[in-house]
C-alpha cells in the first residue's frame, strides 16, 4: 500500500526531488503528459530580435538535443560559449532554462560570480533579464546593453 509518507523520487537534470517538492510534479507531468512535445520546442536557433545594430547586442543561441541531454552554443560580439542546458517546466507552462558554465559579467562586490545564464522560454521566445537594479546588482552579458534580451527561435 502506498502512503503519503512514501518518498518517491524522480530524476530531472541530474537532481533528485522528493514527491512533495513542486519540481517532482513538474517532472511527473513531463514524463507522463507530453515531455517530448515540450522539450522538442526548446531545440533550435534563437536570434536577438530587438537588435537595431546600435546597441551592440548581436547574440545567437543554438540548442541541440544530444545523447547526453541538451547542449548550447551561444555567440556574442566578443565571446563564444558552449555547454550543457538545464531545463525546468514551470506550472504556467513556461520553461526555465539555464545555460551552464557562463560566468556573470558583473555581480555584487564581495560575492562569488554565479555560473549559468538564466532565462525563460515561452512558445518560441527566450527572455533573459540581463541586469538587475540597485538592490540586486548583476549583469549576465556585458556585451548587451538591453535590460531584457529577447531571443526568438527561427
Amino acid at each position: 500500500m502506498v502512503t503519503n509518507s512514501l518518498l518517491l523520487k524522480r530524476r530531472l537534470n541530474n537532481d533528485y526531488y522528493e514527491a512533495n517538492h513542486p519540481a517532482f510534479f513538474c517532472t511527473f507531468s513531463l514524463l507522463f503528459f507530453g515531455a517530448s512535445t515540450q522539450k522538442q520546442l526548446v531545440s533550435g536557433t534563437y536570434q536577438e530580435e530587438d537588435d537595431n545594430g546600435e546597441d551592440g547586442c548581436h547574440i545567437s543561441l543554438s540548442v541541440i538535443k544530444g545523447s547526453t541531454g541538451y547542449r548550447y552554443r551561444l555567440n556574442t560580439t566578443t565571446h563564444r560559449y558552449e555547454g550543457k542546458v538545464r531545463l525546468t517546466l514551470n506550472p504556467d507552462h513556461t520553461t526555465s532554462i539555464i545555460l551552464e558554465g557562463i560566468p556573470y559579467s558583473d555581480y555584487k562586490k564581495g560575492y562569488k560570480k554565479p555560473l549559468g545564464i538564466e532565462g525563460l522560454i515561452s512558445e518560441d521566445i527566450l527572455m533573459i533579464q540581463n541586469y538587475g537594479n540597485a538592490m540586486n546588482p548583476y549583469t549576465q552579458l556585458s556585451e548587451c546593453s538591453l535590460k531584457y534580451i529577447r531571443l526568438v527561435r527561427n
